[in-house]
């Protein structure tokens, strides 16, 4: 669970650093330690400050957060292939979430929308075959995405909904590092 969390949160902070919304980001940043501090205590990953001040740094945010959510993903591969696949799940679906927040003509961003969620499913069915599909809802979230005279909260919703019961099965799922 703390795997699929922590991709959340690193997925929301890349798509908040990417709208340039640096504070939102942060904030979302320093929301994964407690994932950060669990994963570590079972020696999935190693330990990194989230809550430290990344203003200090000269770099971008956007490519500090780039290198390290790769990093972290393929130090979890190393140790736990099941935790970096709950991770990726939960980055893919917080991308998707963060591109609910177009409005409506915004076809780029409905179009990775739909990409990110056609990702989520390849990926479920390619790497967590033990998450059942939830066919009718992904197909109600789809088709939002599809929809432009959805708005972005309905979307927005649709996701987070989507997203909430990958997270409700990994939490009954056993232990599988």
């Amino acid at each position: 669970m703390a795997a699929f969390d922590f991709g959340v949160c690193m997925g929301e902070a890349s798509y908040l650093a990417s709208a340039e919304q640096d504070d939102n980001a942060i904030i979302t940043l320093h929301s994964a330690q407690p994932a950060v501090d669990l994963l570590s205590s079972e020696n999935i990953i190693h330990r990194i400050d989230l809550t430290q001040d990344f203003r200090s740094f000269k770099e971008s945010l956007l490519s500090i957060i780039i290198p390290l959510r790769t990093s972290y993903e393929n130090e979890m591969r190393s140790n736990s292939n099941a935790y970096a696949n709950f991770y990726r799940l939960g980055l893919i679906m917080a991308l998707a979430q963060g591109h609910t927040a177009a409005p409506p003509d915004e076809r780029k961003q409905l179009d990775l929308l739909r990409a990110k969620l056609l990702q989520s499913q390849r990926f479920i069915k390619e790497n967590l075959d033990q998450i059942p599909l939830n066919s009718s809802l992904y197909q109600e979230t789809y088709s939002l995405a599809e929809n432009n005279s959805a708005t972005h909260q309905d979307r927005y919703a649709a996701v987070e909904k989507l997203r909430n019961s990958y997270r409700d099965v990994i939490l009954l799922l056993p232990d599988k590092r």
